[in-house]
């Protein structure tokens, strides 16, 4: 239950980069720090990319290479409303201990990874790589 639930909130926060968590699961919302709204911010997106994201997505990685200039700013969008979940639900990370990603990555930290992918995507005014 708490995994549905966790999935549930994450979900409701990548549906943008700025977002209110707004799920009747969430006890006192108004008090709550999940509920209130999040804004990411692109440095450290980029600190959480490089830690978290970035070792399993190097160059010749079976899980393909990603930098912000792979995809447009809807391409990463989408990426995140549709097939972040499917992607990542069943990883684990070598580098953490294998602990699974759902513990590793908070909510607040996807936001943070989102905001420095779409700020600097292949078609944003600051295009880069992860380097």
């Amino acid at each position: 239950m708490k995994k549905i639930l966790f999935l549930v909130i994450i979900f409701t926060l990548l549906t943008g980069i700025s977002e209110v968590v707004n799920h009747p699961g969430i006890a006192d919302a108004e008090n709550n720090q999940a509920a209130k709204a999040i804004t990411g911010n692109s440095k450290k997106g980029k600190y959480f990319y490089k830690d978290m994201c970035r070792h399993c997505h190097m160059p010749d990685s079976p899980h393909k290479e990603l930098t912000p200039m792979t995809k447009t700013m809807d391409q990463w969008k989408r990426y995140f409303k549709l097939k972040y979940f499917l992607h990542h639900n069943n990883i684990v990370d070598p580098q953490k201990d294998n602990k699974p990603l759902t513990e590793l990555v908070t909510p607040e930290i996807i936001i943070h990874i989102k905001t420095f992918l779409i700020k600097h995507a292949a078609d944003s005014d600051q295009p880069q790589t992860c380097g």
